[in-house]
């Protein structure tokens, strides 16, 4: 519903010149001891950026797509999640609640739900959204070494159980 030139509502669509949308980065940073406490005492910073290397896997063929992210793996997770044409779910540990406050808007609504300052039940979450489905899923997982294990370990396991769901398994790594 737009608004006539009197100021009066009707029904017509008014066409709206938008400015382009501001395209940039956003840097979360936990400052501690050392150099990142050094980081605010400077107005300009030159920054060099990492990201996945080339495209990403097509999984529209999975109608269920599970995200588990930890930390700043979350970065990885937020273009596929944003792309994906199925369900998508996010599990998302962090240690503080302002990072997941943050990003939130980034997500868009995709459902979700995070750990702060505890740790996920990797095993406990998969077989809840995998067991009880006879569907196909993606499994994308970022985030610490030890979590990308484990989710590949309790993957692995609901694969001997043969309980139908058929599972692909994704791991975006990161390590400085």
């Amino acid at each position: 519903m737009g608004t006539s030139s009197d100021g009066s509502d009707s029904d017509s669509h008014v066409r709206q010149n938008h400015s382009p949308t501001k395209v940039g980065l956003t840097f979360l940073v936990r400052t501690k001891a050392g150099v990142t406490a050094q980081l605010g005492t400077h107005s300009t910073l030159p920054v060099l950026v990492e990201s996945a290397y080339g495209p990403h896997e097509d999984l529209s063929d999975y109608s269920l797509l599970i995200c588990i992210a930890g930390g700043v793996g979350i970065t990885a997770c937020i273009p596929i999640l944003r792309a994906h044409p199925g369900t998508t779910k996010l599990f998302w540990g962090a240690r503080s609640q302002k990072v997941i406050e943050a990003m939130t808007p980034s997500l868009g609504g995709v459902e979700m739900e995070s750990y702060v300052g505890k740790r996920m039940n990797i095993t406990e979450v998969l077989h809840r959204e995998l067991m009880e489905r006879s569907t196909t899923a993606a499994v994308l997982v970022s985030g610490p070494s030890e979590m990308a294990d484990e989710v590949r370990c309790v993957i692995s396991e609901l694969g001997r159980q043969k309980n139908g769901v058929q599972v692909k398994l994704i791991e975006e790594a990161f390590s400085w």
